[in-house]
């Protein structure tokens, strides 16, 4: 980035709040996971990460706005970000909704999209 501005700033505030709020839904989660009530804690844990990830997304597009990228930056770059990070809700989204069928495929749905983000990014940085 070549400079940031207001519409950064506010993203970025976005995104650090609800990261900041992670730790509540994760320990709901831990602690009603044996019990009856265990897919509404999935349901408030997923719905979480589909909220950061809709934050990041508002991060990424202010940060890739032209008056804010440097001249440098390669627009694949800028296309694959958006492209792979546009799946993030979507995938939340489904996560959620395995949270009402069984918890268990929830927790699958969201360690994969974990795994699929940590090797991309890292294919991401070789590039």
């Amino acid at each position: 980035m070549r400079k940031c501005d207001a519409w950064v700033f506010f993203a970025n505030g976005c995104l650090l709040l609800v990261v900041t709020f992670v730790p509540y839904p994760t320990s709901a989660f831990a602690a009603y996971l044996a019990t009856p009530t265990a897919k509404g804690a999935a349901v408030f844990y997923t719905g979480t990460f589909l909220v950061i990830t809709l934050c990041f997304n508002l991060v990424l597009r202010a940060a890739f706005r032209k008056k804010i990228l440097l001249p440098s930056t390669p627009a694949s770059f800028v296309e694959w970000s958006c492209r792979n990070y546009m799946l993030g809700p979507l995938i939340y989204g489904l996560a959620m909704v395995a949270a009402f069928i069984d918890v268990r495929l929830c927790l699958v749905v969201c360690t994969a999209v974990w795994i699929f983000w940590a090797a991309t990014a890292l294919q991401n940085s070789q590039v």
